[in-house]
């Protein structure tokens, strides 16, 4: 037996036939086939077939399905490829059979095309592929409600029903095609989720992964379907592969969730966003208050150095009191984030000049601003209201986050328009007011725009931006604006610049709130040198254990003629005021934290104590807490007012003033 009759051999013992087929122009097609091949097709023994028939005796019973999958591998063969493709084949004795057919076009053939290839019987292989695929749809059926098996050629499903998800399967099962079953069951689906999941499960992106050899998980969803107002969470995994014919198809696997283990992942991925968040706040933070610090502690020496250069000691100065500021708004955002968060912050409604305040507003950040290079153009045109109650503090920090957060990001040469409006209030006593600020800046991105208002985010980093800042402002603007029930707005482009915008519902205070508010802003250069002259001659008992807060609060109180006494704690505040005569102090200045005795047990102390006058001396809390609550556990403690820390010298004669 020689080689190619061995080959025949071999090839007939693994069911593998041999086959050629011509197309001539206009012709009907011709298949000439070998013994195996004949027996393969179902051509019998003593049947005698013209090409012609042999071709369609193979072609008509080859599955009406896969004539598409066919085609396809005679165009390929067209184009000079190597082509394969399995396909369930209708034999006339044996039934169903499953043959994987190969080849390619014969270039030596000029009067037309000519294939030729192999056609071999794989049913055993298919069968036992088929039984492990029937274990594993047994198990996706223990583990999933639903199990959609979509051919990506047809758009056509089917559905293996589990448990769990039957009004989902009672749905879908009624559709046509998979189009229709999208349409359908994303319609029991959350918007804000549906939108996701088709852009992922749709038919043509599907098919994309199918053809760039991405097989396998393409995506896991967690979301809510609504069935009788009744909120549901379900997993969805989807995949995709070939079936036994190498067909692609995708498989959509869902299974109803525990509420409990939905709670427990969303706490768990909720945990870790906040650490990751957090985490690159802290590297971002680190370098932020260093910076600062830097500058402080490096002025500081070159002052020590120079102190014969007046010029050059007045200009560390000035640049050490630069560099604390900034640390102290980046303390003070990093605390206000904190207290907000924790519902602590409850706001104030006091009479408030509105006009005059963007005015002062708009004279501080246009100086900021032009610093810069940056020109700020206000418009209050249409700002009719005057007088509103509001938190003036509250007010201010959310216009200022937001300009400031402009000037930042706007170059030289760039602008920002404030624009201040009222628009229609809807109810009496009331009035709106839409505050817009508009730049020119560098814009912010699509990305990132999503989390603009979240806390500890920021789009770049101080080290890659050169720009200062927290990530808090925004953040704290968003939780103030809750708290009124205002929304913000904002809209951007990359290059172009950014806008924010918001309408806040002000009540209007009546006109005697309104003439009180009046008498006190009058002429307040006046009022604050006034101030400093009531001031000379008063005696004050200071309360502080810092070596340093203590020097500096008997330099601001000595720099006004006032005389001071000095006790180190709380216990040794309280047995010196035990011994008060009338004329001792003109009032008491406590510090809170304090070794021994804190501030406000000593002060309560020294208003039971029943020595005459102690049970109405004014005693100031001087503290680092410098919270409004922390204000009113001072009051609560018999203290007559609350100094926050760090010192602001005119705040401080103010409120010394305003009780003796």
């Amino acid at each position: 037996m020689n080689e190619i009759e061995m080959t025949g051999q071999l090839l007939g013992e693994c069911r593998i036939g041999k086959w050629a087929i011509e197309i001539d122009g206009g012709a009907e097609p011709r298949m000439y086939d070998d013994e195996v091949m004949k027996e393969l097709v179902g051509i019998g023994k003593d049947e005698r077939l013209t090409p012609e028939e042999t071709y369609r005796r193979w072609y008509d019973h080859i599955h009406p399905r896969h004539y598409g999958a066919v085609n396809d591998a005679v165009g390929r063969m067209l184009k000079g490829e190597h082509a394969e493709v399995q396909y369930p084949f209708f034999h006339p004795t044996l039934g169903e059979v499953h043959v994987r057919c190969g080849g390619r076009r014969n270039p030596a053939y000029t009067r037309g095309a000519r294939f030729e290839g192999l056609h071999q019987d794989i049913t055993s292989l298919v069968h036992v592929q088929l039984s492990e695929d029937n274990i594993l749809s047994g198990i996706t059926k223990a583990m999933y409600g639903l199990n959609m098996t979509i051919d990506l050629d047809t758009g056509k499903y089917t559905l293996i029903a589990g448990t769990g998800l039957e009004e989902e399967v009672n749905v879908l099962s009624k559709m046509e095609d998979y189009a229709e079953a999208c349409h359908v069951g994303f319609g029991m689906v959350e918007a804000k989720v549906a939108e996701e999941i088709y852009a992922v499960t749709n038919i043509d992106n599907l098919q994309a992964h199918v053809a760039s050899g991405a097989f396998g998980l393409v995506k896991t969803f967690t979301y809510r379907t609504e069935f009788g107002g009744e909120l549901k969470w379900n997993e969805m995994n989807v995949l995709v592969d070939r079936n036994p014919y190498g067909q692609p198809v995708a498989n959509i696997l869902i299974r109803r969730l525990d509420e409990k283990v939905i709670r427990e992942r969303e706490a768990r991925i909720s945990a870790e966003k906040a650490n990751e968040a957090k985490s690159a706040f802290l590297s971002n933070m680190s370098h932020d208050i260093r910076t600062p610090m830097n500058a402080i502690i490096g002025f500081t020496d070159l002052a020590k150095k120079h102190l014969d250069d007046r010029s050059r000691v007045e200009d560390s100065l000035l640049k050490i009191s630069a560099a604390s500021k900034h640390l102290l708004m980046l303390i003070d955002d990093i605390l206000d984030m904190s207290r907000i968060e924790s519902g602590k912050v409850r706001l104030e409604r006091a009479p408030l000049d509105l006009r005059r305040n963007l005015e002062d507003f708009e004279s501080i950040v246009a100086a900021n601003a032009a610093a810069k290079g940056v020109k700020l153009i206000s418009d209050m045109s249409g700002l009719k209201t005057r007088w509103i109650l509001v938190d003036k503090l509250r007010l201010n920090q959310v216009l200022f986050n937001i300009v400031s957060n402009a000037v930042k990001f706007t170059p030289d040469g760039g602008s920002i328009h404030l624009v201040a409006r009222d628009l229609e209030p809807e109810r009496e006593g009331t009035a709106r007011v839409e505050f817009h600020v508009r730049d020119t800046g560098c814009g912010i991105s699509k990305e990132f725009l999503p989390k603009i208002f979240d806390a500890f985010e920021r789009e770049r980093n101080s080290t890659v931006s050169g720009i200062k800042g927290t990530g808090l402002g925004l953040s704290i603007v968003k939780k103030i604006l809750d708290m009124v029930g205002a929304k913000i707005e904002v809209r951007s482009e990359v290059g172009k610049g950014t806008e924010f915008s918001t309408v806040v519902t002000f009540a209007i205070p009546d006109s005697e709130a309104v003439a009180r508010a009046e008498a006190e802003s009058t002429n307040p250069d006046a009022d604050a040198a006034r101030v400093v002259e009531s001031l000379k001659g008063a005696k004050a008992l200071v309360v502080e254990d810092n070596d340093l807060n203590l020097v500096i609060a008997e330099g601001l109180l000595e720099e006004v003629g006032m005389k001071v006494e000095v006790c180190r704690d709380g216990v040794e505040a309280v047995e010196r005021m035990k011994r008060f005569r009338k004329g001792d102090f003109d009032i008491v200045l406590m510090d809170i934290q304090m070794p021994m005795m804190n501030g406000l047990d000593a002060a309560r102390a020294i208003r039971a104590s029943g020595v005459p006058g102690t049970e109405s001396i004014p005693i100031l809390a001087m503290t680092a807490n410098a919270f409004s609550e922390d204000r009113e556990k001072a009051l609560a403690a018999g203290m007559n007012g609350h100094i926050a820390k760090p010192i602001d010298p005119s705040k401080l004669y103010a409120a010394i003033a305003a009780v003796l």
